[in-house]
């Protein structure tokens, strides 16, 4: 999923307000699982990890592609 938000549709950071606000919207979704409150965070999101963990070395945000696909084409090269 690509997430874009804002008047311009630019990348940036969102405040906790907003975050609870497109999970209630259902834009920001995960699957078969409830993101609990105590998960949002001022201007981030706690995630919890599944069957499959990537290590990265960095924050970083996904620009074009998803979240996804931007650490399994990192875990690649």
């Amino acid at each position: 999923m690509v997430l874009r938000v804002g008047s311009a549709g630019g990348a940036g950071v969102l405040p906790s307000q907003r975050l609870s606000d497109l999970i209630d919207e259902g834009v920001i979704d995960a699957g078969d699982f409830k993101i609990p409150r105590e998960n949002i965070q001022p201007a981030s999101l706690d995630l919890r990890l599944g069957e499959v963990a990537y290590r990265i070395r960095c924050s970083f945000l996904p620009d074009s592609d998803t979240v996804e696909g931007t650490v399994e084409a990192a875990h690649h090269r």
